[in-house]
C-alpha cells in the first residue's frame, strides 16, 4: 500500500514557508508596539489580561497583513521575488487569502474580547479601523502614492491599539503623538524600501531616510512637550543618548545604500529600520515606567533576529 503522508522533510519544508508568509520575525516589532503604548498610558503592565489580549489582537492583524499582502501579490512576486512561498508553489494563493481573512479575523475577535475586558469600545474600534486599514493597503492602496502613508497610518493605529487599555484615550496627548512620530518613521520606511523597484533609486532613498531621521528629530522633543515622563536628568541624558546614536545608525546605513543600491543592501537596511520599532518601543517603555519595563521590551530583539534567520523579514 502507497503511503501518501508526508515525510519529516516535506512537513518542515511547509513550515518553513508559512513561517515565511507570515514573516513571524516581524510579529515582535507588533507586540513591542502594543507594549509601548499601553506603558504611555498606564506606567505599568497592569491589568495584564486586556495587555496580553491586544498583543494577540495586534500579532494576528499583522501576520494577516503579511499574508494578504503576498495573496495580493503573487503576479508581481512571480516577476520579482519568484522564490517567495506563493510564486514558487510552496503555498497556493486560494489557501493564503483563506489563512489571511481568518488571521483578521481573530484580530478583531481579540480587540472585541479586550473591549469586553475592559468595559470600553476603543479596542473594538481601532482594531476594526486596523484591519480595514491592512485589508485597503494590501488590495488597493499599496500601489498608490497613498501607499506609505497607508503603511503609516497601520503602525500609528497599532500603537493606538496598545493605548486603548486606558480608561480615557482620547486624553492621553502622550499616547497620540507617539503614534504620530512611529506613523511618520513608517512612512519614511516605506518611501525607502520602494525605492528598491525603482529605476532611480536616489531620489526614493534620500526621501525615505530624511523622513525617518526627521521622525527621530520629531521623537527626541517628545520630552519638552511632555515633561512629567522625564523626571530625572539620568532618564533624559539616556534618552538622547539612545536617539543619537539611533540616528547614526540610520544615516550610516542610508550612506551605504547610497552607494551600493543593490537588493540585498536595501532588504538588510530595511531589516534593521524594522527592528527599530523594537528600539524606540523599548526607550519609551523606559521613559513610562523605568528601565525594567524598557528591557522587558528590547527584549523582543531576540526572537526577531533568530527567526529572521529562517524567515527573512522582508
Amino acid at each position: 500500500m502507497k503511503n501518501d503522508s508526508p515525510t519529516p522533510a516535506t512537513s518542515r519544508a511547509r513550515l518553513l514557508a508559512w513561517w515565511q508568509l507570515l514573516r513571524i520575525g516581524n510579529v515582535f516589532t507588533a507586540i513591542s508596539n502594543i507594549a509601548a503604548g499601553a506603558l504611555i498610558v498606564r506606567q505599568s503592565w497592569q491589568p495584564i489580561a486586556p495587555l496580553l489580549v491586544l498583543a494577540a489582537a495586534s500579532a494576528f492583524l499583522y501576520t494577516a497583513g503579511m499574508v494578504l499582502n503576498d495573496a495580493f501579490d503573487a503576479t508581481l512576486d512571480a516577476r520579482e521575488r519568484p522564490e517567495r512561498p506563493i510564486p514558487s508553489g510552496r503555498i497556493s494563493r486560494k489557501r493564503a487569502f483563506q489563512v489571511g481573512f481568518g488571521l483578521l479575523a481573530l484580530g478583531i475577535g481579540c480587540a472585541y474580547l479586550a473591549s469586553f475586558q475592559l468595559e470600553n469600545r476603543s479596542p473594538l474600534v481601532i482594531g476594526l479601523l486596523l484591519a480595514l486599514t491592512i485589508v485597503g493597503y494590501d488590495a488597493w492602496w499599496k500601489k498608490t502614492e497613498f501607499g506609505p502613508s497607508a503603511m503609516g497610518l497601520c503602525r500609528y493605529l497599532n500603537i493606538l491599539l496598545g493605548a486603548s487599555i486606558a480608561t480615557d484615550l482620547l486624553n492621553e496627548p502622550a499616547a497620540w503623538i507617539y503614534a504620530a512620530v512611529i506613523g511618520m518613521y513608517t512612512l519614511g520606511l516605506t518611501l525607502f524600501a520602494r525605492a528598491e523597484n525603482e529605476q532611480t533609486k536616489t531620489k526614493g532613498q534620500a526621501i525615505g531616510g530624511l523622513v525617518t531621521l526627521g521622525s527621530l528629530g520629531l521623537l527626541s522633543g517628545l520630552p519638552i512637550v511632555l515633561p512629567e515622563f522625564w523626571n530625572t536628568s539620568l532618564t533624559l541624558n539616556i534618552w538622547f543618548g539612545c536617539l543619537a546614536v539611533f540616528g547614526l545608525i540610520v544615516a550610516r546605513s542610508l550612506l551605504l545604500t547610497l552607494s551600493n543600491p543593490g537588493p540585498t543592501v536595501f532588504r538588510q537596511y530595511v531589516s534593521k529600520l524594522l527592528l527599530g520599532f523594537v528600539f524606540l518601543d523599548a526607550m519609551v517603555a523606559f521613559a513610562s515606567a523605568g528601565w525594567p519595563s524598557g528591557l522587558i521590551v528590547l527584549t523582543l530583539v531576540i526572537p526577531s533576529l533568530v527567526i529572521s534567520r529562517w524567515a527573512p523579514m522582508t
